[in-house]
C-alpha cells in the first residue's frame, strides 16, 4: 500500500499542481515576467525595458504527512547511483489533519515591454495546482498502511469536512499597466493580467462529513456519508480508451490579477552609485497592493460527478480491490455507496476555482544595489471548489546590479513552518530554491522548491529615468 500511496503521490504532483511564490526572484527591479505573477502593476516604469522571455519554470510541493529522512535525498542518490525505496519514505503519524499543495508552473516563450507611462507582457503557458486541506489522519494512516493496519481497528471515526481541488490548464497571459500619477518625489502605477485557460485536467472533491468503523482488514462501515466528487481527468490505466489523452481540451475558463504599486523617490538627488559607466537610480520604498488569480475553469468533456448523501454502508472485501483505470474507480465507489453504475452523471459541468488570494509587498532601498523586501500573501477561498494557497509572510534582502542579483529569502509557510532560500540571477540565467535546508539535506524533507529562468532582457540608460534613451543590453 505504501508504494500505491507514494505512487498517487508523485502523479498529483506531475499532473495536478502560483504556488511557492519565487520569493527570491518575485520582487527584483530586474524580474520582468518572473515579477509579473505577484503584482501586474509592476509591468509599469521597469528597470527592465524590454525582455524576450525564453523559459521559465516554478515547482514547488509539500505535505505534513509524506517523507523522506534527513540525509535521504533524491538528488544526492541520483549522483551515487542509488534507487530510492519504499522503506526511504515515513509517514508523520499523529492526530493532527494533513495537508498538501503542489503548484509546477512553466513559461514559455513570451514578451515583456515597460515604459515610464506604460507597459505591457504576453506569454504563454502550462500551469497545475492541487491543494488538499484537513485531510483526517486516520483514512491517510489506512491509504498509507492498508487497510490491515491493526491499531486502528474497530474505532469509531469521525471524518469532518475536508476538501481537494486541482486542475491542468495551459494558459496565454496579458498583462497590461499604466502610469496613473507622477510627480518629481512619487507615482503610482496599477495593471491588470487577464489570463484565458484551456483546462486538460481537474478534480473536485467536497466531503462534508464521513463517520466509519474498520473491524478488520477486509471491511469498512460506513454510518453516513455526505459528499461530491467530481473529475474530468485522463482514464490513467486504460492506455486504449479516446479519454487516455493528457492533451485533450475538456474545459475552459478565465483568470485575473489585479494590482496597484506605490513608489516613493528620493527627490531629484536620490540614491545613485555608479555601474559601468552608468549611475544607477533606486527609490525610498515600494508599496505595493494585488488581488491574485480571480477566475476559474469550466470542465465540460469527460466529466464525472458522483453525489454521496448515504447511510449504514458496509464494504467487505476492501482489502483485495485493485484500481486498474480511472473508470473503473468511478463505478466501484457508485456501486458500494450508490448500488450501481446508474448514479454517474457524466452530464453536469462542474468548475475549479484558481487559489484566489489577496496580496501586500515593501520593498525598501537599503542602496542603490542593497534592498530588502516584505511580502504577504492571505487565500481567500471562494467555496469548496477552490485551490486553496497557503499563508505566507516573506522577508528577502537582495544585493542586484543589471547583470547580477543574489538574495536570501526567508519565509514562514502557513504562517508556522520557516524556510530559508537562496536565489541567484546571472545575466540571461536565474536559479533559486525557497526551501534550501532539503536541498542540502539537512532537514526531513516534506517537499520541495526550485525555479529557474532564460530571458534576454535590455535596459534603459540609467543616467535618466527617460526610457526614450538608447537601451544598454544584458549581454555586455
Amino acid at each position: 500500500m505504501k508504494k500505491v500511496i507514494v505512487v498517487l503521490f508523485m502523479l498529483t504532483a506531475s499532473y495536478y499542481c502560483q504556488a511557492q511564490e519565487m520569493w527570491g526572484i518575485a520582487n527584483s527591479n530586474y524580474a520582468g515576467t518572473m515579477g509579473l505573477h505577484l503584482n501586474p502593476a509592476s509591468v509599469v516604469n521597469s528597470y527592465v525595458q524590454q525582455e524576450i522571455h525564453i523559459l521559465s519554470g516554478d515547482i514547488f510541493i509539500n505535505n505534513n504527512y509524506i517523507y523522506l529522512r534527513e540525509g535521504t535525498h533524491p538528488l544526492g542518490k541520483m549522483i551515487t547511483g542509488q534507487s530510492i525505496s519504499d522503506d526511504d519514505y515515513l509517514d508523520d503519524y499523529n492526530t493532527s489533519d494533513k495537508f498538501m499543495y503542489k503548484n509546477v508552473q512553466f513559461k514559455y516563450p513570451g514578451f515583456y515591454y515597460s515604459r515610464k507611462d506604460f507597459g505591457f507582457a504576453i506569454n504563454f503557458g502550462t500551469r497545475t495546482n492541487t491543494s488538499i486541506n484537513d485531510f483526517p489522519y486516520h483514512l491517510a494512516k489506512f491509504f498509507w498502511e492498508g487497510f490491515d493496519y491493526t491499531p486502528q481497528h474497530n474505532q469509531n471515526f469521525e471524518s469532518g469536512k475536508y476538501t481537494l481541488n486541482s486542475y491542468l490548464v495551459n494558459e496565454v497571459s496579458l498583462t497590461l499597466g499604466k502610469n496613473l500619477v507622477r510627480s518629481s518625489n512619487h507615482e503610482v502605477n496599477v495593471g491588470i493580467t487577464i489570463q484565458p485557460t484551456f483546462g486538460h485536467a481537474g478534480a473536485s472533491i467536497d466531503n462534508r462529513i464521513h463517520n466509519y468503523l474498520v473491524p478488520n482488514s477486509d471491511t469498512m462501515i460506513t454510518s453516513v456519508l455526505q459528499a461530491d466528487y467530481a473529475h474530468a481527468i485522463p482514464n490513467f490505466g486504460n492506455t486504449g480508451s479516446e479519454k487516455f489523452s493528457l492533451l485533450k481540451v475538456r474545459g475552459t475558463g478565465v483568470g485575473a490579477s489585479f494590482g496597484m504599486r506605490y513608489t516613493s523617490y528620493l527627490g531629484n538627488s536620490g540614491i545613485t552609485t555608479a555601474y559601468k559607466n552608468r549611475r544607477l537610480r533606486s527609490y525610498r520604498y515600494r508599496l505595493g497592493f494585488s488581488l491574485l488569480d480571480v477566475g476559474f475553469t469550466s470542465f465540460k468533456k469527460d466529466q464525472t460527478n458522483l453525489d454521496f448523501d448515504v447511510d449504514n454502508v458496509l464494504w467487505d472485501g476492501i482489502s483485495t480491490v485493485k484500481i486498474t483505470s480511472v473508470e473503473f474507480a468511478d463505478s466501484l465507489f457508485s456501486t458500494v455507496f450508490l448500488g450501481g453504475t446508474q448514479a454517474i452523471d457524466n452530464n453536469s459541468n462542474f468548475n475549479v476555482f484558481l487559489p484566489m488570494a489577496l496580496s501586500g509587498q515593501l520593498d525598501v532601498s537599503l542602496t542603490a544595489r542593497i534592498y530588502a523586501a516584505t511580502n504577504f500573501i492571505a487565500p481567500i477561498p471562494l467555496n469548496t471548489h477552490t485551490v486553496k494557497r497557503p499563508t505566507q509572510f516573506s522577508i528577502t534582502p537582495r544585493y542586484e546590479v543589471p547583470d547580477f542579483e543574489v538574495s536570501l529569502p526567508y519565509s514562514l509557510y502557513r504562517m508556522k513552518d520557516s524556510r530559508l532560500g537562496l536565489a541567484a540571477r546571472y545575466k540571461w540565467f536565474i536559479l533559486g530554491t525557497d526551501m534550501l535546508g532539503p536541498w542540502l539535506a539537512l532537514d526531513d524533507m516534506y517537499g520541495f522548491d526550485l525555479y529557474f529562468g532564460f530571458k534576454i532582457s535590455s535596459y534603459p540608460n540609467s543616467k535618466s529615468r527617460n526610457r526614450k534613451n538608447n537601451p544598454c543590453p544584458a549581454f555586455n
